[in-house]
């Protein structure tokens, strides 16, 4: 066979088809690999908590004492502040007096101070029997919940204005300026 005024035998042919054939599977194979690389590089991606400005919905949940709370951010005036806690955090129970200080602290009335809680009810009652918090705990059993708040950990402080925008997010132990931080904003008319 000619190609080109060159004589190719079909040995060659096969040769070169073979070749490109190869070629395309690498470059094929180049592509997926970026694409497995990005999918993997979401799923093992650290999770953000919120930000300040992010909007989160409402929520419901239950108090120890079986009374049902809806949080629904309907009214301008009123601020959250919710100290996201685990039975089982060794910081959470450190930072439990941090949080005693703030609500013993606190002059505005239009801020609502709960502590939420993603246990049972029989782990979170021994856990308040003990510990003895000054502030409300409600269970919530919605296991969305996590996601929607990006809760990447305990303790988490959170405090969201009354139509349900972030303030501020503080994760671990607050420091002595976080604590400041938190009762200026809970006692400043505006977030």
């Amino acid at each position: 066979m000619q190609i080109f005024g060159k004589t190719i035998r079909w040995t060659q042919l096969v040769g070169i088809f073979i070749n490109l054939f190869l070629l395309a599977e690498v470059v094929l194979l180049v592509v997926q690999n970026r694409d497995l690389r990005a999918q993997l590089d979401q799923i093992t991606k650290e999770p953000e908590p919120l930000q300040k400005g992010e909007v989160v919905s409402g929520f419901e949940g239950v108090t120890l004492d079986g009374t049902s709370i809806r949080f629904d951010y309907k009214n301008p005036d009123k601020k959250y502040l919710f100290f996201l806690l685990s039975t089982k955090c060794g910081v959470c129970e450190k930072n439990l007096q941090n949080w005693n200080s703030i609500v013993s602290d606190q002059k505005d009335t239009n801020t609502l101070v709960y502590g939420i809680s993603l246990e049972a009810e029989k782990k979170l009652e021994q856990y308040v029997s003990s510990k003895t918090p000054t502030f409300k705990i409600a269970m919530v059993n919605d296991t969305s919940f996590a996601k929607k708040y990006k809760v990447v950990g305990f303790p988490l402080t959170l405090l969201i204005d009354g139509s349900g925008k972030v303030i501020q997010t503080w994760i671990g132990m607050l420091t002595p300026e976080h604590i400041t931080e938190i009762k200026t904003f809970m006692n400043t008319s505006k977030g």
